[in-house]
């Protein structure tokens, strides 16, 4: 539903300038926020926020933003959700009542949490356990939101919790029930749930693992996917309908920056169909590949890339996806080491890609052309003050009846 605003909050938001306020231009105020109209009326629902994990040890640690349908953001907020949330997730279903659960990973604290969303788009914690292992860098749940899969970058492991619902479709985390070690070279990456497979990419060992989940325990399914020495495989998306897969692997730096096609088949588990460079005009050195996802509906598959160095060739590669191939499309500029990205959609051929840019502290908006795969800006980088190691789109609960408290 599209997000009203009123004019005093709104007026009071642009004026302000301390705390996290955005410090805008006139034109700026154009495409950045909601209709500056009055509204008739008791405000509707805060319906979805965005959520920015910050790379903070101390004090507030995620940034909350309403998103309105036409991509607009205003902040609402910041909350304190432990040191360095680097990957947040629902755990389980939209809440009824006024509740939406979260789960965080905290990257330094060597912890995982489970996190209230209330109907203000501020997050609260409501049990941290530890996550087995250092450096928890991301993590997933089952379809029933019954348990949580977390991998842990410097430890190599992958842990799995069980989640209990609470009144309010509140939910606690309790201790690990299953920890599985791949070495502490490994460097767990990432884990995700496909078709009853559990799928961690290993970077270290330039494997994707391939397990399954059956009576509470995890288990070797398939013997691991490969990929060529130093590639890296770090995250991993399936196509909404085909049984497809894109791994992006982010090499070593002096590698080509590559994303890897793979066939998903549940008898014999993936396979590589084909690889792609990801860089599009750019080669090595210092060039690596972060987050991939696909659009709604499959069309295209994005890819983040990040290059440590000076030269601003940091982008989003986009690629159109066909039966057994993948199209390069276009490379499209972002701010400093794109990190982590979200899309959602705005209209029925219109999306919103929000990148979290770690090293200038900024989110890039850009709109995507669901017909086309193009991308375009859509207003300027917006600052943070802060380094976002996470972007993500959550809805609040389906009870939820207050609005926004603008800050």
């Amino acid at each position: 539903m599209t997000l009203y605003i009123r004019w005093f909050a709104l007026a009071a938001l642009v004026a302000g300038t301390a705390g996290d306020k955005i410090q805008t231009t006139p034109n700026e105020r154009d495409t950045l926020f909601a209709p500056t109209a009055p509204s008739p009326g008791p405000a509707p629902l805060l319906d979805r926020v965005l959520l920015v994990g910050l790379y903070k040890d101390r004090g507030s640690s995620i940034k909350s933003y309403a998103l309105s349908d036409d991509g607009s953001l205003t902040s609402i907020g910041d909350s304190n959700a432990g040191g360095n949330p680097s990957w947040i997730a629902a755990a389980g279903p939209r809440g009824e009542g006024t509740l939406t659960s979260l789960l965080t990973v905290s990257e330094t604290g060597n912890t995982v949490a489970s996190l209230s969303l209330g109907c203000d788009g501020k997050v609260t914690e409501t049990s941290r356990v530890s996550s087995q292992g250092a450096g928890p860098v991301h993590l997933a749940t089952d379809s029933l939101g019954e348990h949580a899969f977390v991998a842990n970058y410097g430890g190599g492991t992958v842990a799995v919790f069980p989640v209990t619902q609470g009144g309010d479709s509140a939910v606690s985390l309790g201790e690990a029930t299953q920890t599985v070690d791949f070495g502490a070279s490994a460097h767990a990456h990432s884990t995700y749930l496909s078709g009853g497979g559990v799928y961690v990419p290993t970077l270290g060992l330039d494997q994707v693992q391939q397990l399954t989940f059956e009576g509470g325990k995890l288990s070797k399914a398939h013997e691991p996917l490969s990929v060529p020495q130093d590639q890296g495989p770090r995250h991993l998306a399936f196509h909404p309908t085909l049984p497809l897969a894109v791994l992006a692997n982010e090499g070593n730096g002096t590698t080509q920056p590559t994303i890897e096609l793979l066939g998903v088949d549940a008898a014999q588990g993936l396979s590589t169909i084909a690889t792609y460079e990801a860089s599009g005009p750019y080669s090595p050195p210092d060039l690596y590949p972060a987050e991939v996802l696909f659009s709604p509906g499959g069309s295209f598959v994005l890819v983040s890339v990040r290059d440590a160095s000076t030269q601003k060739r940091d982008g989003i590669a986009v690629f159109q996806v066909g039966a057994e191939s993948l199209t390069f499309k276009d490379y499209t500029a972002v701010g400093h080491y794109p990190r982590s990205m979200t899309l959602t959609k705005t209209g029925s051929q219109a999306g919103l890609l929000i990148v979290g840019n770690q090293k200038d502290n900024s989110l890039t908006l850009l709109n995507f052309d669901l017909a086309s795969g193009a991308l375009h800006k859509a207003a300027e980088d917006l600052p943070l003050g802060d380094s976002p190691a996470f972007v993500g789109i959550f809805e609040t609960a389906k009870g939820c009846a207050a609005q926004a408290t603008l800050v």
